[in-house]
């Protein structure tokens, strides 16, 4: 040990680095001056549960730890309407307790105005507990996805939303929680986690378009249920959010955003589809980003225009178990899909990568479990284990699930099409690399 405490800061960091957070929490403990080296990295993320319980504690962790705090996480339960709630003539402070303002303020930017990057995560399992989630009209809840996907039922214009966050508590704290974000001048890096599908009176201020322009890395998942085999996004209230609210009301105002990430629940898949709901409908949005990472999302024509329409600017793509839809004849004129036009199939993304994409430096695939093959052809798997198998799927035209389509998996893998586009475009991307470092403009950057 006395070896090591003696190596150089840069080192000790170094190594430190990739450690887990507990294994750096373990390092810390062998040597005061390992813990003040490193104490930055341990530190650098602040993890607050609203409501607030107690101030006392989070007053201690922001006097010890703001030198070294880079990041705040906020994990927000939200709250049926309870008896008490009756007699109260506000809305109780999503902050919590009545020395909240020390939240509010650290949420809205007047303390810690060093910090330019915020998580919130929205806890997925908070509607499933029984309450008077409807207010004074009735309970929902007691388990199996009835008051998760309730949150998204029914549609609703601008005068429901206000009324319902003038009664439903939940309502109200979801709205006090991008009330107070919009208000910080200095966020920049926004991750939300379980966003739910449901517009906000937020949305009519003019705070927040300001709020989405000056964001430039946007970490975006939506909230998704599924009850007693529906899926949530053959709610009304999803796919209203999603086709409506969505590009108009989020994408549109993103002037300035350089990455983006976008993840659907797998109990509310959307993208390409029947029950969908499109995030790439207007192409024009986001017309500054490079980065984009997908993950569970259908991909189709919308998407295709889309890289089209951003060629010039996008330089790295991940997708993360995304899919396509396979193509099948329909077995009458009303059964889902049409045949409006040819669905887009895993070869003429990576087509479009190198012909539409001159930008495009970095493609990302990536799948955390080999979709579903015939029995037959799952040995032929087995004796090439490079093989790369391009998911297929079909959205239940009744109850918008994702059934995984084998043998459209396995038509493509046998016509190895996709895996030959594939290939040609990670070597016209390898190309697009190393021309750049032997550009003049390239050296220069490095001499600089």
């Amino acid at each position: 040990m006395a070896y090591f405490t003696a190596l150089p800061t840069e080192i000790i960091l170094a190594i430190v680095e990739p450690l887990s957070h507990s294994d750096i929490k373990s390092l810390s403990c062998m040597d005061r001056r390992l813990r003040n080296v490193i104490t930055h990295i341990l530190f650098r993320t602040l993890s607050i549960a609203m409501p607030l319980v107690s101030h006392l504690m989070l007053d201690h962790m922001l006097k010890k730890y703001e030198p070294v705090i880079s990041k705040i996480h906020l994990h927000v339960y939200l709250r049926p309407n309870l008896e008490e709630d009756d007699n109260n003539t506000e809305m109780p402070c999503i902050g919590g307790t009545t020395k909240s303002d020390l939240l509010l303020q650290l949420v809205n930017g007047k303390t810690f105005s060093h910090i330019d990057s915020f998580n919130i995560h929205f806890d997925p399992c908070q509607f499933d507990i029984a309450g008077r989630w409807y207010g004074n009209d009735g309970d929902w809840g007691g388990g199996h996805g009835s008051g998760s996907i309730t949150v998204f039922e029914d549609e609703e214009d601008e005068h429901e939303c206000f009324e319902r966050e003038k009664e439903h508590v939940w309502r109200a704290q979801y709205m006090q929680v991008l009330a107070e974000i919009m208000r910080n001048p200095n966020i920049r890096k926004l991750r939300i986690e379980n966003l739910l599908p449901r517009r906000t009176s937020v949305f009519d201020t003019w705070v927040w378009p300001e709020f989405l322009g000056q964001i430039t890395h946007l970490d975006l998942g939506i909230f998704g249920a599924e009850c007693s085999g529906w899926s949530g996004n053959t709610m009304p209230g999803f796919t209203q959010f999603m086709d409506d609210f969505l590009p108009k009301d989020i994408m549109k105002h993103l002037v300035n955003l350089k990455h983006l990430r976008l993840e659907a629940s797998k109990l509310s898949v959307f993208g390409e589809g029947m029950y969908g709901g499109e995030p790439f409908s207007t192409p024009d949005r986001i017309p500054t980003v490079e980065s984009l990472e997908l993950k569970n999302i259908v991909l189709g024509f919308t998407f295709f225009r889309f890289l089209e329409e951003r060629g010039d600017s996008l330089r790295q793509l991940t997708l993360h178990n995304c899919m396509c839809l396979a193509i099948i004849e329909p077995q009458s004129p009303d059964n889902w899909p049409s045949t409006e036009h040819e669905e887009v199939q895993w070869s003429d993304i990576w087509a479009c990568v190198v012909l539409r994409c001159p930008a495009m430096r970095t493609v990302t695939f990536l799948q955390d479990e080999l979709p579903p093959l015939p029995p037959s052809i799952e040995d032929y798997i087995e004796e090439d284990m490079d093989l790369a198998v391009w998911r297929h799927v079909v959205i239940d035209p009744e109850w918008g699930t994702i059934e995984e389509n084998e043998d459209a998996n396995a038509e493509e893998l046998l016509l190895d099409q996709a895996c030959k586009v594939y290939d040609n475009m990670m070597e016209v991307l390898a190309e697009r690399r190393e021309k750049d470092k032997s550009s003049p403009h390239a050296e220069a950057t490095e001499t600089k």
